[in-house]
């Protein structure tokens, strides 16, 4: 007879994604992938997190099993590696083949190799998810788990694997959480190649399932909404999942919703009648993100400062000047990195004066476009170039070149350090007055809590997880959505200049914000307890 009380127990979740903090991270995902787990677990959910064993994952730890893997009409070696880091545990499966050498980095640049969109890495995760696949099928070491939690469109290829596959048919009657992050990356290849090398196609992958998969109604379930004649991914998780979530109740909204570049508003991206048939139904939400409080804490720092702390204006204000003494290192002054200029520099009385706006991101499309967008009076840059105030930028991407050429020829109070460094942008969350993030759109978004955190100020476009975090004019600024871009980057520009104002002009009213900012808070408690819910409500039983 069943255990009676097995149904109310917390099944045992195996986690699947690109990226996890500590590990291997790009961009938010891993911070996600990271920090649920660990929450998951205090919670008492078994997890069993799976990841690419890429080259440069930093630790190693012992090999738990090795097997080979069929994917693209060859047999793969792969190695399945039990590795820790501070707080958590994760199996990662080497291939040197897809995750070594050229390929050892989370994500691969397949022009630099001659390859189309997503060539390259739409390969690499369908191997890899071709290896999750078989070690749930044959191997001892994950017969118990009971429900599998995809993230984002690099495990899309798990869940059609799972539910059409019928290799893998015993996986079926194992229910399946998929999680959207960044509905913009969708991860889209060929349904055929021609002569291209089988890494190419859905059909070269899976040369066996190809003609299955191709069939009514399979095939709408699978291909692209816009270019039919390829396979997407993250348009086949969410068809075949059991579940949908993505980490905002707004942005859940949102996707729904058809793009309208008009106005400025990203949506669904052309998948937005399936999402809002998956909200009909009651299988999409929004679960909001948090951070780790631990992890991002100003009472840490030295001097530490805190809302308890009496002085904490005073101490703030020294790691500002910390900041300016930073900027003016040749680390800094002389890099050939760096670009522009900030007013007061060399002056640290004048400096703490001027109100300081930072932005710590990815210099892509999404989170910085607008800040070129041209208005009656000149680009908004130019703009913000003449405020009584200082802006520093840290941040790479695909913009970094366009900005650093912009600031070539306007050096006045705008600054690019274009880097990765994790100390400069823990210096700048502490030293800021003013947080910068005029998304085109946010999922949910990581940074304006992490600056509220600080007391640092976000000015914020209110899309996805932003509207949700930032409250305008309680602990944050929102910048009005208008009819048209060039409505977008007119409000931002009086945003920016009202927040100016406020801060060095009504520093009580400026307080008050920075205050309410501290006070914000977005754990991951309450949300692990959705999923953990999710998990229970989905679960079927164990996949063996």
């Amino acid at each position: 007879m069943a255990d009676p009380h097995a149904r109310n127990a917390l099944p045992h979740v195996m986690i699947v994604a690109a990226e996890c903090k500590g590990l291997a991270k790009v961009g938010g995902l891993a911070d996600v992938v990271h920090d649920l787990s660990v929450e998951l677990v205090k919670q008492g959910v078994r997890v069993t997190l799976l990841l690419p064993g890429y080259e440069q994952i930093p630790v190693t730890g012992p090999t738990v099993l090795t097997t080979m893997v069929q994917f693209a009409g060859l047999a793969h070696s792969i190695a399945v590696e039990e590795v820790s880091g501070s707080d958590f545990t994760a199996d990662i499966i080497r291939c040197p083949a897809f995750f070594g050498g050229d390929y050892g980095s989370v994500y691969v640049d397949s022009a630099k190799h001659g390859g189309g969109p997503f060539e390259d890495d739409a390969a690499r995760f369908a191997f890899f998810s071709t290896a999750v696949a078989q070690l749930l099928l044959r191997e001892e070491r994950y017969e118990g788990v009971e429900v599998l939690h995809c993230h984002d469109w690099h495990t899309g290829t798990l869940a059609l694997l799972a539910r059409l596959s019928p290799q893998y048919a015993a996986l079926r009657q194992l229910p399946i959480l998929f999680t959207i992050h960044n509905l913009d990356y969708q991860g889209q290849r060929p349904m055929h190649a021609g002569a291209a090398p089988p890494t190419a196609s859905l059909q070269g992958w899976f040369p066996q399932d190809s003609p299955l998969f191709e069939q009514p109604p399979y095939l709408q379930k699978l291909q692209d909404p816009v270019a039919t004649d390829c396979y997407n991914p993250m348009r086949a998780a969410i068809e075949l999942a059991d579940f949908v979530s993505t980490v905002s109740p707004n942005y859940a909204f949102e996707i729904t919703q058809p793009d309208d570049p008009a106005r400025s508003f990203v949506g669904g991206r052309g998948l937005e009648s399936i999402l809002a048939s998956r909200a009909a139904d009651g299988t999409l939400v929004g679960l909001l993100n948090g951070i780790d409080y631990h992890e991002f804490d100003p009472e840490q720092l030295e001097p530490p400062f805190a809302l308890s702390y009496r002085n904490w204006h005073t101490a703030k204000g020294i790691h500002k000047e910390k900041l300016r003494q930073r900027l003016c290192t040749a680390d800094i002054c002389d890099a050939p990195d760096v670009a522009g200029a900030l007013l007061e520099c060399d002056d640290a009385d004048s400096f703490a004066q001027l109100p300081l706006l930072v932005a710590v991101t990815r210099l892509a499309g999404q989170k910085v476009s607008l800040l070129f967008q041209e208005l009656a009076s000149g680009s908004l840059l130019d703009i913000l170039a003449r405020l009584p105030a200082n802006i520093l930028v840290l941040g790479t991407g695909e913009y970094g070149q366009r900005l650093q050429e912009c600031l070539a020829h306007n050096a006045n109070n705008i600054q690019h350090i274009s880097r990765f460094d994790q100390g400069l942008a823990d210096q700048l969350y502490a030293a800021g007055d003013i947080f910068l993030m005029p998304s085109d759109f946010e999922p949910c978004g990581i940074s304006q809590m992490i600056a509220m955190r600080f007391g640092t100020v976000p000015i914020v476009t209110p899309v996805g997880g932003l509207a949700d975090t930032v409250q305008d004019g309680r602990n944050g600024y929102h910048v009005p959505v208008g009819a048209s871009r060039q409505e977008v980057g007119e409000a931002l520009c009086e945003t920016v200049s009202r927040a100016v104002a406020d801060c060095s002009q009504r520093p009580e009213v400026f307080g008050n914000l920075q205050e309410r900012a501290m006070a914000s808070r977005f754990t991951w408690e309450a949300s692990a307890t959705a999923y953990a819910r999710i998990y229970q409500n989905i679960r079927r039983g164990p996949c063996t």
